[in-house]
């Protein structure tokens, strides 16, 4: 066969009522250049049977892992068995909109040195109803610093070229999950440009068994410290990213404060926020501080 343009790369893990959904929308792409590496973390429903008669197409390889492990694991395997002349990762319960993979191409066709680039996305239901649009970086923003203050990029509709996805590989180690997609790519970030389709081109579907990191104040701080020292004691990573770790520090306090505000612990919430101005006084003017600092209010006045 020859090279495809894209490996879509789809670890999954018991989700043998979406997974068929999933692999329907890339598909139905109005781009058929690409190739489906499915990597199973040894799920224990009906995962692997539900995929059968998909396998029927010769661009769809299912792995299965020996035993269960972190979906870090997962992605760097399907980007090892991946050949596409650019990669992205799509879960298993989310989906690509049909002209997903034809801008992608398009844009990578049209911008020969990119290398790293996205697509915007959205969450929707079960049911197919819109639940929420992400907010992005507005045109002319700093986009690897805003990167840094906080993942706008998740892991869905961002596309790396070849030479790119062979030399990274997603944090296995425990103590980074929860922000090791985060991690990844802005260690790409450091070494590449991030290019921008600004089109919604995919959905996270919001239902009750999606898989969430949990959200404890004081291991995501665990995570910061974690990261910070990876960081610092990589030389070569550390030269090219020391002027944003102010802003990667202010950005886990960010993100400490909302979870402190979830369980409605408004006092703990603000003392996190203001660490975060602390240590990057210039967040101030960024619309995720302003945000962020204002959705307490939301709550207090929803109810």
């Amino acid at each position: 066969m020859s090279q495809p343009f894209f490996s879509v790369v789809i670890p999954t893990y018991n989700r043998e009522k979406l997974i068929g959904k999933t692999l329907t929308t890339v598909l139905q792409q109005t781009c058929q250049d690409f190739e489906i590496i499915i990597v199973d973390n040894c799920s224990t429903d009906d995962t692997v049977k539900v995929l059968q008669p998909f396998l029927a197409d010769t661009r769809i390889r299912l792995h299965v892992q020996e035993k269960n492990y972190e979906r870090s694991r997962s992605r760097n395997k399907g980007m090892e068995l991946a050949t596409g002349k650019f990669l992205t990762f799509l879960d298993s319960d989310d989906l690509l909109y049909p002209h997903a993979l034809e801008l992608a191409m398009k844009y990578a066709n049209e911008h020969t040195d990119a290398r790293f680039f996205h697509e915007y996305y959205e969450s929707r239901d079960t049911e197919g109803r819109l639940v929420y649009r992400y907010p992005f970086p507005a045109k002319g923003v700093d986009l690897r610093k805003r990167l840094f203050l906080a993942n706008f990029l998740s892991c869905i509709a961002v596309y790396i070229s070849r030479d790119v996805y062979t030399n990274y590989l997603f944090d296995e180690n425990k103590a980074s999950l929860g922000s090791e997609d985060w991690d990844f790519w802005l260690r790409i970030s450091a070494d590449h440009d991030l290019g921008v389709i600004p089109v919604v081109s995919a959905a996270i579907v919001q239902h009750d068994e999606r898989t969430v990191a949990g959200n404890r104040a004081a291991a995501i701080i665990d995570r910061k410290e974690y990261y910070l020292n990876k960081y610092r004691n990589d030389k070569m990573l550390y030269n090219k990213i020391s002027d944003y770790l102010p802003v990667f520090e202010s950005g886990f306090y960010l993100y400490t404060s909302t979870v402190a505000w979830q369980s409605r612990n408004f006092g703990k919430g603000y003392g996190y926020l203001a660490k975060a101005l602390r240590r990057s006084p210039s967040i101030l003017g960024s619309a995720v501080f302003w945000k962020i600092a204002l959705s307490p209010l939301k709550q207090i006045f929803s109810k």
